[in-house]
């Protein structure tokens, strides 16, 4: 039987020879995969990063109109209010510093889903509120005693 010579190995060539220069070239491939691989990290953490910044403007454009104070976002609390065995709300809860407003310099902002729209809310540090989970739940107490929006 008659073996076609390997396309592969180039003429003068051992097989020692060979393997060591097709994993030369597969390190190179692997390195240019790494450096795709990394810049495309990069750019999606950049992506994310002005998302967040968008996110944090939001909040503050809501402040801002609500409290007529510019505010400094300063911290992110995750939130779960539980009654009984069921989770009424879960979510992220920012903090914010308030800049140049009188009667307290924090306020608490958070994103939530009403009737298929985002909408803001926001809540001042003041009695009784005195962390993000007593503004959620100050919040949720709030819109039990509203009607339904029906828009």
């Amino acid at each position: 039987m008659n073996r076609d010579p390997d396309p592969i190995l180039r003429r003068d060539e051992t097989e020692a020879e060979k393997h060591r220069r097709l994993m030369a070239e597969a390190a190179q491939v692997m390195a240019e995969v790494k450096q795709a691989y990394d810049h495309l990290a990069w750019v999606i953490t950049e992506i994310k990063r002005q998302r967040q910044k968008d996110f944090y403007k939001a909040l503050q454009a809501g402040i801002r109109k609500m409290h007529r104070c510019r505010s400094r976002h300063v911290a992110t609390f995750a939130v779960r209010k539980v009654a009984g065995e069921k989770t009424v709300w879960e979510g992220y809860v920012e903090e914010f510093q308030l800049l140049g407003c009188d009667p307290t310099q924090t306020c608490y902002a958070w994103h939530y889903q009403e009737w298929g729209r985002t909408r803001s809310f926001s809540v001042l540090k003041l009695p009784p509120v005195f962390s993000p989970q007593s503004a959620v739940q100050l919040a949720l107490a709030a819109r039990d005693l509203l009607p339904p929006n029906p828009f």
